[in-house]
């Protein structure tokens, strides 16, 4: 019986039927865990969570530390990188770049102006 099932087992068309085998559990395992074209891209969390890389803000420098003030109005400065306890900030003349770590900022104000 020993010497059938090796026979058996050693025979190219097992070794074929236990490779498709194999590769039908590994696309089995990893089709579930692929990511999805149209997933929805995770909300932003945190106390950035307002801010976007190119916005336009108003900076006011106060004893406590900066507010922000954001909108779409060109109002002074623009928003060029945003990193976990920092940004980044730019003139309108594109002349100064100011990098303002989070412990410097008091609060983030944003202005929602509906169209009419």
């Amino acid at each position: 019986m020993k010497k059938l099932l090796n026979k058996i087992w050693n025979s190219p068309a097992a070794q074929l039927v236990i490779m498709c085998w194999f590769v039908c559990v590994v696309v089995a395992l990893f089709s579930g865990s692929l990511p999805d074209s149209k997933a929805v891209p995770p909300q932003r969390v945190g106390f950035f969570a307002p801010l976007d890389k190119g916005q336009k803000i108003a900076l006011k420098e106060t004893s406590h530390g900066f507010e922000i003030t954001a909108s779409d109005f060109d109002i002074g400065y623009t928003i060029t990188e945003i990193g976990s306890d920092y940004i980044v900030v730019e003139d309108m003349a594109k002349v100064t770049e100011t990098r303002i770590p989070i412990y410097s900022i008091r609060s983030i104000k944003t202005i929602k102006v509906k169209a009419k």
